[in-house]
């Protein structure tokens, strides 16, 4: 039987490329499979040389309820209100070492008022680790455009 083998870049590997076989994955083997990824962001301006924060990777549906917490709902037609959207997803994604959030919702008004250069990188590692790219937020920008028409 022969073996196919694909190239495959691994986000986080200080190896660029992987040489991987190809394994089909039943619907037990992904429901079993440990893949949330935990990663250190240095954040010294909040506590000073080697302070930082643990940044942790979001489920399908913690990214959903992040999507939805942009929607503004109180106007008749729902729109895109992203005030406070760094933030938002960062008291999502900041965590202990082993995974837990540090953050409650009702911590991001007070999060989004700190420095933002912190703030910006814990977003970067967050939105990488939850798979949010620029491109996924102008898609939603979009959605809510009105036609000028």
């Amino acid at each position: 039987m022969d073996e196919q083998t694909d190239e495959v870049t691994v986000p986080g590997e200080d190896i660029e490329v992987v040489r991987a076989v190809r394994r089909v994955l039943s619907a037990l083997d992904i429901i079993n499979a440990d893949d949330q990824r935990v990663e250190w962001v240095p954040t010294p301006e909040w506590g000073g040389s080697g302070a930082g924060v643990y940044v942790r990777s979001g489920t399908g549906l913690e990214r959903d309820e992040f999507e939805q917490s942009l929607m503004n709902r109180d106007k008749r037609t729902p729109d895109v209100d992203l005030r406070n959207a760094r933030a938002k997803l960062v008291a999502r994604a900041a965590c202990t070492e082993t995974g837990t959030r540090i953050f409650k919702d009702t911590d991001v008004v007070a999060l989004g008022a700190k420095n933002a250069a912190p703030l910006d990188r814990l977003y970067d590692m967050a939105a990488e680790l939850w798979g949010i790219r620029q491109k996924d937020m102008e898609e939603l920008l979009q959605d809510f455009e009105t036609d000028p028409s």
